[in-house]
């Protein structure tokens, strides 16, 4: 059919929300918009850590940035960091930090006995929604470790035939070193939240165990088999996807833009093909009219793809994808008999937006402009069937980033709607630039940043700085400001894709606002118009005198930081320690003790806002962020700074975390944990982890991280009685190791050389700093990132040191 084309060109002029609309049923469209908004009001935080491949025993360092607050600033005072498996969501590590100003800043050691896999730091402020963290968020990361694990378990299924019976799971339990695991206790269960079939049995002398299949049971609501293995005091859990006979090989999804396939009107058509674990696939597929084939088209790395359809109500459509296996057939959602199509050739605009609309019939539209909270700009206007109308809407009064247009029918229904990222020219623009491209050992760098955005003279801000390896900088697991506060906030996991920096990417924003975009008119539904009741995570307790409860307030003390601190409980014994109470020095921890006679008939109880993190955490599944496709490369191996080349293996828990290092069997650290490098510096994070470390012994003089000569007075670890609790306190913010680098004998290993958590932006758009190389060659990786009074940005640049 040939389309006569009619140009029409809309100038909308700014609206507010707060503006009564011309009609009252728009102006509910705007109040439930406003709702949903309300009810989904969330804050925003981010972390950057120094980078995010570790080895066992190493330091981390990181910045908070609260980029946005639901409430009041000051609510937020401790910053909760928890290291949990990406296996079984098991909480490996907690630590807490001081907030102020929404920043945080600080350092910690992972422990001697992390188990070598992937990871997630998941990271939240003190403040609840509902009982529920209210702002998280997530970065994943890789451990690697030389520690060989007791336990690695390898799971294949057994068809039935000549070498059983019955189809079976073979479970094989050895060690990262090739022995059998003999006698291992294993219990399992089969389903996700009904259980079908459990059991325990134990391995051969060869490390196997037989766990009978129920295949007739298994389908896609239970394809889980749970399994967890004992053997003498080393434990693991680990959850296997089934295969399922109701379980296609690959899911595909499909987006036709706008929201619909509408009888007799061509449209583009966004699809996604994934694996039956959610991996994105590189495909080739051709679309069918029936039984014919009518065109072919294939996915990018991203598992994504666009093809063009003219779909006709009565037609079956479908498109066939091709591979070893043989074709999988994919039907396309229904065709609409009425509608129209929405068309939009560039979804990353600047000041305007160019749409096409075409209905197969008469009829009038509202055009309506809005962030998934308020509206910007509306309109009114009819459309003729089978006449394309273009229209261009100035965005001089939309909000920077994600928006959508919506298009609603006479009655204010939805008919379509299209994700758009507005003003994309006013992101702000950062370029690093080193004095050299190669260093040699020991040199310093000097890095300058040059930042601008376009329509301001000057911006302020600050930004956070690592240096570190860049065989430590996994592309799967990065996670910077720009794309998290412009696109994963709003979009949430991104699809895999080349670029650093996913925003300076039109192509690959184009395509995802098509395919991830739609967002099914979520808002037009009435919100649950239950209020949000925002809470505090603090830590509270109760003090009782046996069974009962004490009938008259009770004062308690707090010691952190050399200082003493009273406070009192109820008339029940139920107290509150203010977080001032618990703010710590390095490497020390809250005492909590009662004033009473006779302190031996009283008990404290500790209720541990870490605690309820770690059930709450446990309780959620972590997806890992996508992978690129198989065949494609892989990021570097890693060494460590020793140079013993690291594989990939899972470690077992070490009996003494402080008497056994990593690589010796001497001891390295007190039973505080306090040690001294080879270069007589008390707990030198540049060496935390060495083997060549001592223990600190009492009223040694040794140097601090500032070069200065401090006196260390001993262990402080005392014995615990019925009167004192110990509590984990909130650490303030530590300085980075500057190196003394014309010290030959003090080795310089680490493998992050710079981090400097922030650095204040000069409003001339220019800022340096200076650092040095280390002792370490390769290439290494600098990033930068922060917040500026005109938006956030992000940069990395890579440098080369060698030997002369």
């Amino acid at each position: 059919m040939l389309l006569k084309h009619r140009l029409v060109t809309f100038l909308f002029v700014f609206l507010c929300v707060s503006v009564k609309a011309q009609n009252h049923q728009l102006d509910s469209v705007a109040t439930n918009l406003n709702s949903y908004g309300l009810s989904n009001l969330q804050s925003s935080l981010f972390v950057h850590f120094d980078k995010n491949i570790y080895t066992n025993s190493e330091q981390v360092w990181f910045t908070g940035y609260l980029l946005k607050s639901v409430l009041p600033l000051d609510n937020h005072h401790t910053l909760y960091i928890s290291l949990l498996n990406s296996i079984d969501s098991t909480v490996v590590l907690q630590e807490r930090f001081l907030i102020q100003d929404g920043l945080s800043f600080g350092s910690f050691n992972l422990p001697d006995s992390l188990l070598s896999g992937s990871y997630n730091f998941v990271v939240n402020t003190n403040i609840q929604a509902n009982g529920k963290i209210e702002a998280m968020f997530i970065q994943p990361v890789s451990i690697i470790s030389n520690t060989v694990n007791m336990m690695v378990p390898h799971f294949s299924l057994i068809k039935k035939g000549i070498y059983a019976s019955a189809e079976s799971v073979l479970l094989k339990v050895l060690t990262s070193d090739h022995h059998f695991v003999e006698n291992a206790e294993i219990g399992y269960a089969f389903g996700k939240s009904k259980v079908i079939s459990h059991g325990h049995i134990k391995t051969n002398n060869i490390g196997e165990a037989v766990i009978p299949y129920p295949t007739v049971k298994i389908d896609s609501t239970n394809n889980i088999l749970s399994v967890s293995i004992k053997k003498n005091k080393d434990k693991r859990h680990i959850k296997y996807d089934l295969p399922s006979p109701e379980i296609s090989r690959y899911k595909v999804n499909f987006y036709p833009e706008g929201g619909y396939l509408v009888n007799g009107l061509p449209s583009r058509v966004g699809y996604e093909v994934r694996d039956s674990k959610n991996a994105p696939v590189q495909i080739k597929a051709y679309l069918f009219e029936n039984d014919l084939p009518v065109d072919s088209f294939s996915t990018d790395f991203s598992g994504l793809g666009i093809f063009s359809i003219l779909p006709k109500v009565g037609y079956r459509y479908s498109i066939r994808l091709i591979s070893s296996n043989g074709q999988n057939q994919y039907e396309l959602p229904n065709i609409l008999n009425r509608g129209l199509v929405m068309t939009a050739a560039d979804a990353v605009v600047d000041r305007d937006l160019r749409i096409s609309l075409l209905a197969n019939h008469d009829t009038k539209i509202y055009a309506v402009i809005h962030n998934g909270n308020e509206i910007s700009l509306q309109s009114e206007l009819g459309l003729s069937g089978g006449l394309i109308q273009k229209l261009r809407f100035n965005l001089d009064s939309v909000k920077p980033g994600l928006n959508k247009i919506t298009i609603l029918d006479a009655e204010f229904k939805p008919l379509a709607e299209r994700l758009f990222f507005a003003h994309h020219d006013q992101l702000v623009s950062l370029n690093l630039k080193t004095d050299k491209s190669f260093y040699e050992k020991r040199d310093s760098v000097k890095l300058t940043l040059d930042y601008h955005r376009k329509g301001l003279d000057s911006i302020n801000g600050f930004v956070s700085i690592s240096c570190a390896q860049s065989n430590r900088f996994s592309s799967v697991n990065n996670k910077n400001i720009v794309d998290y506060v412009y696109l994963e906030k709003e979009l949430a996991t991104l699809p895999y894709d080349f670029s650093s920096v996913k925003i300076k990417d039109k192509a690959y924003l184009n395509k995802v606002f098509l395919i991830k975009g739609w967002r099914g008119y979520q808002w037009q539904q009435t919100p649950i118009n239950d209020s949000i009741v925002f809470s505090s995570s603090e830590v509270k307790g109760w003090v009782s005198k046996g069974k009962s409860t004490i009938k008259s307030p009770m004062e308690l003390h707090t010691i952190a930081k050399n200082n003493i601190n009273s406070f009192s409980t109820d008339s029940s014994g139920k107290f509150t320690i203010p977080f001032s109470n618990l703010i710590i020095d390095d490497k020390s921890d809250v005492w909590l003790s009662m004033n009473a006679r006779n302190p031996a008939i009283f008990s404290i109880k500790i209720d541990d806002p870490l605690t309820q993190i770690k059930t709450q955490l446990q309780q959620t599944s972590f997806g890992n962020p996508d992978k690129p496709v198989s065949g494609m490369i892989q990021d570097a191996a890693i060494n460590i700074s020793a140079g013993i080349n690291l594989k990939e293996v899972i470690i077992a828990k070490k009996k003494d975390n402080f008497n056994t290092g990593v690589f010796s069997n001497q001891p390295r650290v007190n039973r505080c944990g306090d040690y001294v490098c080879e270069s007589n510096i008390l707990n030198c994070v540049n060496h935390a982890g060495d083997s060549r470390n001592r223990p600190a012994k009492p009223n040694g003089r040794y140097r601090d991280q500032d070069g200065n000569l401090v006196t260390y007075f001993g262990c402080q670890i005392k014995e615990v009685d019925a009167n004192i609790s110990i509590i984990k306190g909130i650490q303030m913010p530590k300085k980075f190791y500057k190196y003394d680098v014309s010290n030959m004998d003090e080795p310089i290993n680490a493998t992050t050389i710079y981090w400097n958590q922030q650095v204040t932006l000069s409003s001339t758009g220019k800022t340096s700093v200076c650092f040095n190389t280390g002792d370490l060659t390769g290439a290494f990786k600098i990033v930068v990132q922060g917040v500026t009074d005109g938006g956030v940005v992000y940069g990395e640049q890579e440098i080369l040191v060698k030997s002369k």
